[in-house]
C-alpha cells in the first residue's frame, strides 16, 4: 500500500508521518507572531520618529500615500508604504490627517486670496480629465492669467506626474516669456511634489495651495 493511500485511510497529514519518520521535533515556540522579533522590525524609536515626520507641517495636511510620495521627491526614505500605513494606523492617525482644534475637530482650511492689478502677476493652474476617443482619458494641464483670464499655457498628456508638472509650468514660463510672482494651485500630489516646489524656489515664485 502506498503512502498516499495509508494516508487517506488514517486521516493523517501525509506532512505529519514525514517529519515523524524524519524524528523532526514540534515547535515549542509560544511567542504570538505580533510579538517576535524579526531582525527588520522598527524599533519604538524608529516609529515615533515616522509618526513625527509625518507631522511636520511639509506634509502634515498630506494623506499619507501622498506624503510618502512627497518625502521620496525630498530624498527622503523612512519605511515602506505598507509599514507607513501600518504606523500611522497603530499612532491612531490613519484618517483624516488634517491638523485638528483642541476639541479634536479638523479645522477648516484657509483659502488663500491672491489679488492681480496686471497681467503675470499670478497665475492658477490645474490638471483635469479630458475625454478622448473611445475609452481614452487624457490629463489636461491648464495655466490662467487671473487678471487677464487668458490661458497662457496647455497641454495634454496621457497621464499626470510631478515631472510633467513641473515641465509644464517651466514651459510656459519659457514661452511668456515671462514669470508671475505667485502660482496658485490646489492640493493635489503634484502639485504639492518636491519636484514642482523645487523649480518654483529656485526661480523665486511663491507657491498658493
Amino acid at each position: 500500500m502506498t503512502m498516499v493511500r495509508a494516508c487517506d485511510l488514517l486521516g493523517v497529514a501525509r506532512s505529519s508521518v514525514y517529519r515523524h519518520l524524519a524524528g523532526g521535533r514540534v515547535s515549542t515556540l509560544t511567542i504570538p507572531q505580533a510579538d517576535r522579533n524579526y531582525p527588520n522590525r522598527l524599533t519604538a524609536e524608529e516609529q515615533a520618529a515616522i509618526v513625527a515626520r509625518l507631522n511636520q507641517d511639509d506634509v502634515a495636511d498630506l494623506s499619507i500615500r501622498e506624503a510618502y510620495y512627497t518625502l521620496l521627491d525630498q530624498g527622503e526614505y523612512l519605511c515602506s508604504l505598507a509599514t507607513m500605513h501600518r504606523v500611522m494606523r497603530q499612532a491612531g492617525q490613519s484618517g483624516d490627517r488634517r491638523r485638528c482644534s483642541t476639541n479634536g475637530t479638523a479645522l477648516p482650511r484657509v483659502k488663500p486670496v491672491l489679488v492681480a492689478d496686471a497681467p503675470r502677476q499670478v497665475w492658477c493652474w490645474d490638471i483635469t480629465d479630458l475625454p478622448g476617443p473611445g475609452r481614452q482619458r487624457f490629463k489636461l494641464f491648464t495655466m490662467l492669467d487671473l487678471y487677464s483670464r487668458q490661458v497662457v499655457g496647455h497641454r495634454a498628456e496621457r497621464y499626470e506626474s510631478r515631472e510633467l508638472a513641473a515641465e509644464f509650468i517651466q514651459a510656459t514660463i519659457d514661452t511668456e516669456g515671462a514669470q508671475p510672482r505667485v502660482i496658485h494651485a490646489d492640493n493635489g500630489a503634484s502639485m504639492r511634489a518636491g519636484t514642482t516646489r523645487d523649480l518654483l524656489a529656485r526661480l523665486h515664485i511663491t507657491a498658493s495651495h
